[in-house]
C-alpha cells in the first residue's frame, strides 16, 4: 500500500520549492493518482478475486464467505482510501481542466487586448 507514498512526498516537495505549476508537478500527480488507485483501491477487489479463484466461486460469493472480521477490516481500510482517491481525482480534474480553461481564457483576453 505504500507504493504511492514517494509520489505523495514528491508532490509536497515540488509544491514547497515553487514548482506547483510545472510539468513535473502534473506528471508526478498523475503517477501518484495511478499508483494510489492500483495499490490502495484496486488491490482489495483484486485480492478478493484471487480468493474467489482459490475457493472456485464467483466474486460475490467469495465476499460472503470471508470471515466477518476480514470484511470489517477491508471496509475500514478501503473507505478512507476511496475518500482520498476521490479528493485526488477532484484535484487532478481542477489542475488539468479548470486551470487549462482559465489559461486558454487568459490567452484569448491577451489576444483581444493586443488588437
Amino acid at each position: 500500500m505504500e507504493a504511492s507514498t514517494p509520489f505523495v512526498s514528491l508532490r509536497g516537495i515540488l509544491s514547497k520549492i515553487g514548482l506547483k505549476n510545472s510539468k513535473w508537478y502534473i506528471f508526478n500527480g498523475l503517477v501518484m493518482l495511478a499508483t494510489f488507485f492500483i495499490f490502495r483501491v484496486a488491490m482489495f477487489p483484486y485480492v478478493v478475486n484471487i480468493f474467489a479463484q482459490t475457493i472456485e466461486v464467483d466474486f460475490f460469493t467469495a465476499i460472503t464467505r470471508l470471515p466477518r472480521n476480514c470484511i470489517l477490516s477491508i471496509c475500514l481500510l478501503l473507505f478512507p482510501q476511496m475518500y482520498w482517491f476521490c479528493l485526488m481525482v477532484k484535484g487532478a480534474t481542477e489542475i488539468l481542466f479548470i486551470k487549462e480553461k482559465s489559461r486558454i481564457g487568459n490567452n484569448n483576453n491577451l489576444k483581444k487586448k493586443s488588437h
